[in-house]
């Protein structure tokens, strides 16, 4: 997060081992994007400098969404970022960036790191194939398999482990303010979306395991090459939740064939329970 006009400049003042010459901005894929990235070509390497945007960082719905359902933050991210990437490695059969450095100063609004780059181009919704259908299950079932008792940053030795009662009234609270009428939401199907969590969430009802999920989940946090996915570039919003909200993303990101093609693969390496009447319920209404 970096306050000055030039961002470029303000980098290279705050980071002295960096060459100019050798960073190349790439564009920035949506107006509020939380980073702006550099590839870096030094010595025959060619890595990739993240560092966060001063504008869009915090001030976005989805991150603000973050802060109310998990109580983390992109900078709190980051500078756990040296624990989190390994513990995803161990947890993903897709290969993620080397973690090279992080840039931590927050005086002077720093957050940033540098990674290897990747091979592969950005997914898109037309490349995707059966085969990158598969390994995007086999990922998901791994991340579901790290278990949690409850919700939030991953990485902290003082994990606050809450019980499903509280992730239920965590995500009444963050429906009622985005199922509103002003949102196209009448108040009685708000009502009945409230009372939903409450039967799915009681502590005597099984609402499903708590993994590390993604709520940021879209085929542009991975890289393809010939067909198959090769990465994950993005671990910005990995946290501990309900396996379920990752269920509610992979019904929107998927056609009705593709969703079959996921739940007959994900199924040969985790069993699953099916949330769909919670879903369906929530997904059209809320995203």
């Amino acid at each position: 997060m970096l306050p000055d006009s030039d961002p470029l400049t303000s980098l290279l003042s705050l980071v002295s081992e960096l060459k100019r010459e050798a960073l190349q901005p790439l564009p920035t894929v949506f107006e509020d994007s939380s980073h702006q990235i550099w590839f870096y070509d030094d010595a025959g390497q060619r890595d990739v400098i993240k560092v966060l945007n001063s504008v869009t960082h915090d001030a976005g719905p989805f991150w603000l969404g973050m802060k109310a359902l998990f109580d983390v933050d992109l900078p709190q991210q980051i500078s756990r970022f040296e624990t989190l990437y390994p513990m995803v490695a161990d947890a993903t059969e897709l290969r993620i960036p080397t973690l090279k450095k992080l840039f931590l100063k927050p005086s002077a609004g720093l957050w940033g790191l540098r990674t290897d780059c990747l091979p592969g181009r950005a997914v898109t919704a037309e490349s995707v194939t059966s085969e990158m259908v598969a390994q995007l299950a086999r990922h998901l079932a791994g991340l579901h398999q790290v278990s949690f008792e409850g919700f939030g940053d991953i990485t902290c030795p003082e994990f606050n482990r809450q019980t499903h009662q509280a992730w239920s009234n965590h995500l009444k609270t963050w429906l009622e303010q985005q199922a509103t009428p002003e949102k196209g939401v009448p108040a009685s199907e708000c009502d009945a979306l409230l009372a939903e969590c409450d039967k799915v969430f009681q502590p005597d009802v099984d609402a499903g395991p708590f993994g590390i999920i993604m709520p940021d989940l879209r085929w542009d946090q991975f890289l393809q090459q010939d067909g198959r996915l090769t990465g994950l570039t993005d671990l910005d919003a990995l946290v501990a939740g309900p396996i379920a909200l990752d269920w509610v993303l992979v019904e929107l990101l998927l056609n009705e064939n593709q969703f079959d093609e996921f739940c007959n693969e994900y199924q040969k390496w985790r069993k699953f329970r099916r949330f769909l009447r919670f879903v369906r319920c929530i997904a059209p209404r809320c995203f």
